[in-house]
């Protein structure tokens, strides 16, 4: 089993070998380093779908034409149905990169392809491994390195591809759809490049023009309007964010590697990109039904605040003094001080003819007999 990955990338001489191999992926389609040439039609091996016709390829068939016989490796706890991302959703639809999170699939610590045997199974014969290199757009001199620095995953979706079929010692191509959860190794640009089950080279699909005809017996579930086409990226990546299919969590696998380095990924700006759209979109509240009438008392009503004081305002005279209660007023004074002054003339009244002593009693005036 392989521990790390063989490939290395060293600065900007890294850079410049990336951009060439993106030169020349875009230019045939996928990743790869073509040594020139191009594969027969598919007309020239039996079985193949012709021009204008796409084959459905389920996941666990051999298919026509086979290079190879199958290397995938079952996963031991997968389900049978294709994984999903979460219950009740579905992977991304349409055009979509291949760095894309969520995209593939796969059981963690476990290689849904056996790299090993597929390398010995296409190097062990020369005119096998010249046209499955020919065809893959890969130097024969390092279709074994290079198969060694492939991701093994599975496909969440059906994807549409350009497959090729091996006969007469040539590779020819032809367009198909492939089965969510066919065992699949991709390359550091995304792209899928083998199928495991029959050990094909795959490359980019071509491009439709007017409508085709779907070859092969449609699984249920299939739905031509929900077919990933993947591009491969345009610089090389480092890591894959698969979804695990048994628990449906978010795994981090280090391309060229078999699962031996993976780990759950707990980034959640990471987990967002690889939720679905319709999974992400918040959903209308249902209406409630209304309340029915409490029995409890009503609250009582809160006690009225006290009026806040008021300051003077200096230029307002304030109200008009009541000329009434201010004569009024001055009568009650009037009386009381002439009830003072009676009073006062009683008390002297009563006391006339009479002298106080020291201890305020009255004493006789004395006669003068003179």
């Amino acid at each position: 089993m392989r521990t790390t990955p063989r490939r290395r990338r060293y600065g900007a001489l890294a850079t410049l070998a990336a951009s060439t191999v993106t030169a020349g992926l875009l230019a045939t389609g996928c990743g790869g380093d073509g040594d020139g040439g191009k594969p027969r039609g598919a007309g020239a091996v039996e079985g193949l779908p012709g021009p204008g016709e796409v084959l459905l390829q389920p996941v666990s068939a051999h298919g026509p034409a086979p290079f190879t016989p199958s290397t995938v490796r079952p996963s031991p706890d997968a389900p049978g149905s294709p994984p999903s991302a979460e219950p009740g959703t579905a992977p991304a639809t349409g055009v979509v990169s291949g760095a894309t999170p969520g995209l593939y699939g796969g059981a963690r610590s476990v290689a849904s392809c056996d790299v090993a045997r597929q390398t010995r199974l296409l190097t062990s014969d020369d005119a096998k491994a010249a046209a499955f290199a020919q065809a893959a757009g890969v130097a024969q001199a390092r279709l074994a390195a290079w198969l060694d620095g492939l991701t093994p995953v599975v496909l969440r979706t059906d994807t549409r591809v350009t497959g090729h079929g091996y006969g007469d010692g040539s590779a020819a191509a032809f367009q198909a759809v492939l089965q969510a959860g066919t065992a699949v190794l991709v390359d550091e640009y995304g792209a899928p490049r083998v199928r495991c089950a029959s050990g094909s080279p795959l490359r980019a699909p071509a491009s439709e023009e007017g409508g085709v005809e779907h070859k092969g017996q449609p699984w249920p579930g299939f739905d031509p309007g929900r077919v990933v086409t993947v591009n491969a990226t345009h610089h090389a990546v480092e890591s894959l964010f698969i979804v695990s299919v048994v628990s449906s969590t978010l795994i981090e696998r280090r391309t060229g590697t078999e699962g031996e380095q993976d780990r759950i990924v707990t980034d959640e700006s990471v987990l967002a990109a690889a939720r679905p759209p319709e999974a992400a979109a918040p959903q209308p509240a249902a209406p409630q039904p209304p309340a029915p009438p409490s029995s409890a008392p009503e609250p009582a009503a809160p006690e009225p605040a006290a009026p806040e004081p008021v300051e003077p305002d200096p230029l307002d005279p304030g109200p008009e003094p009541d000329a009434e209660a201010e004569f009024q007023a001055g009568e009650d004074v009037q009386d009381q001080e002439e009830s003072q002054e009676e009073d006062q003339d009683q008390g002297q009244d009563e006391g006339q003819g009479h002298l106080m002593g020291p201890d305020n009693a009255a004493v006789e005036p004395e006669l003068d007999e003179g």
